[in-house]
């Protein structure tokens, strides 16, 4: 109308151009608005207190899973995160408290064809710490990992899972079996 400013919200096809290929002008510029293309800075803008430790790419859907931490208590949340207004907001997660001193916490998130194992291990370790992954058909998978960090399994489908064990020279210090 006369005198007045009108803005309709982007259109939703403009999530479909690869991000590299566009630059965001204006509100949308800080990565916070209606066209944002980054989205640990949606995620943290609306969870404040939280912090993005890693945005894994989910081909199967374009979206992404996101790990991220609670500067306050420790605990980590896994958040699916897709498109939705040109902003990135969650629509599946899961959250687990802080890991002991000397422990491990995991959990599972998955969707549309993939599936997301994610936790923390305790800053109170030493040594040289592994996290294995153990499927359910006795198949196991290895990484290392640190103290006081995150680690994260992109898997293909929704595989059957028997936990997660925390490892340090090859003896079980921990375990977490309860991953969904």
């Amino acid at each position: 109308l006369y005198g007045q400013s009108n803005a309709n919200p982007p259109s939703r096809f403009l999530a479909e151009i690869p991000a590299e290929l566009t630059e965001t002008i204006g509100v949308g510029s800080a990565g916070f608005g209606p066209l944002s293309s980054d989205p640990a800075a949606d995620f943290e803008a609306a969870n404040p207190g939280w912090t993005a430790e890693a945005v894994v790419p989910v081909p199967q859907t374009g979206g992404y899973f996101l790990l991220a931490r609670s500067g306050e208590s420790g605990a980590l949340r896994g958040v699916s995160l897709n498109r939705a207004g040109g902003v990135w907001g969650d629509f599946l997660r899961a959250e687990r408290p802080a890991p002991a001193a000397e422990g491990l916490t995991a959990a599972a998130l998955g969707e549309q064809g993939c599936t997301l194992v994610f936790g923390a291990v305790g800053a109170g370790l030493s040594g040289a710490l592994e996290v294995r992954l153990l499927y359910g058909d006795g198949r196991s998978e290895r990484q290392p990992v640190s103290p006081g960090q995150s680690f994260h399994f992109l898997l293909e489908g929704r595989p059957e899972l028997a936990g997660v064990e925390l490892l340090r020279d090859g003896q079980v210090l921990d375990r977490c079996t309860e991953l969904w």
